[in-house]
C-alpha cells in the first residue's frame, strides 16, 4: 500500500472480541481485521481524484443505484482544509465507499470502510475504554472541540491518543464514515437505507461525541467537513 499511496499509511492489527453498541442488547462477536492507524489524508485522497480511471470512472460507483445516481454530474468538493497530511473531510459516504473498490482494483486487497463493531473494537480493546487512550478525557489527546483548534490537523499530531492497537485520531480531528446502517448496525448492504453510521467525533463536535460507544449518522449523499474515513482489510 505504501507504493501506491502517500505516506503516512500503515496497518494496524486487531485482534478479535466481543462488542456492545449503545442501546443494542445483544453484543456482537468481531473477528481480526486490519485498521488503517489514520484516517484518509488529503494527499491520498487525491490520487483517486487525479487517476484517469479514479474518480470520474462510473465503475466504482456501481455498487449501488443510489451511488450510481449520486455521481452523475459530481465533483469533488474543493478540500476544506489543505494540506497533504491532513485527514480528507467533506466526503460523503458514496465517495468513499467508490475510494474503496477503487484501491481494492489497485491493490489486489480486500479493502472497505470499518462497520461500527470494528470501528469500536479498535477503539476500546478488551476493557470497554471511554476513550481510546483510557476513561479520563483529555483534550490534549485528540482534536475535540474543548481543543480550540476549530480546524483540522496533521494525522500524526495525537500519538498519545492512540488506541490500544495503535489507531490514532479515533477521538477528534474528523470523524468516520462506516460501512453499515445507523438503524440496522448489523445490515452492511451498499443499497440499503441512506442513513449510514459515523463514529469518533471532531474538531467541530464536543468530547461527548468522540466516545468509544457513541453512536452518530448522516446520509450517504452529505458531505460534511468535519467528517472523513478510514479503511479496514480483511484477509
Amino acid at each position: 500500500m505504501n507504493n501506491f499511496l502517500p505516506s503516512p499509511f500503515e496497518w494496524c492489527a486487531v485482534s478479535p472480541g466481543d462488542v456492545v453498541l449503545t442501546n443494542i442488547e445483544d453484543p456482537f462477536n468481531v473477528a481480526a481485521f486490519d485498521m488503517a492507524k489514520y484516517p484518509i489524508t488529503n494527499a491520498q485522497f487525491q490520487v483517486f481524484v487525479d487517476a484517469e480511471d479514479g474518480y470520474s470512472n462510473a465503475d466504482w460507483w456501481n455498487f449501488s443505484p443510489a451511488a450510481a445516481r449520486w455521481h452523475i454530474g459530481k465533483e469533488p468538493t474543493p478540500i476544506p482544509f489543505p494540506g497533504d497530511d491532513l485527514p480528507r473531510s467533506s466526503v460523503s459516504w458514496y465517495e468513499a465507499v467508490a475510494f474503496c473498490h477503487w484501491l481494492m482494483a489497485k491493490t489486489g486487497e480486500k479493502i472497505g470502510l470499518p462497520t461500527e463493531q470494528e470501528w469500536q473494537r479498535a477503539a476500546q480493546g478488551d476493557d470497554s475504554r471511554l476513550y481510546p487512550w483510557g476513561t479520563a478525557y483529555d483534550r490534549l489527546l485528540g482534536n475535540t472541540g474543548e481543543a480550540g483548534i476549530k480546524v483540522s490537523t496533521p494525522v500524526t499530531q495525537y500519538p498519545g491518543g492512540a488506541s490500544p492497537y495503535g489507531v490514532m485520531d479515533l477521538c477528534g480531528n474528523t470523524s468516520d464514515w462506516c460501512l453499515n446502517e445507523f438503524n440496522m448496525p448489523d445490515s452492511v448492504s451498499f443499497s440499503g437505507s441512506e442513513i449510514r453510521a459515523i463514529r469518533g467525533g471532531s474538531w467541530a463536535l464536543s468530547q461527548y461525541s468522540a466516545l468509544t460507544n457513541f453512536r452518530g449518522y448522516n446520509y450517504a449523499g452529505d458531505r460534511v467537513n468535519y467528517q472523513g474515513f478510514r479503511l479496514v482489510r480483511h484477509t
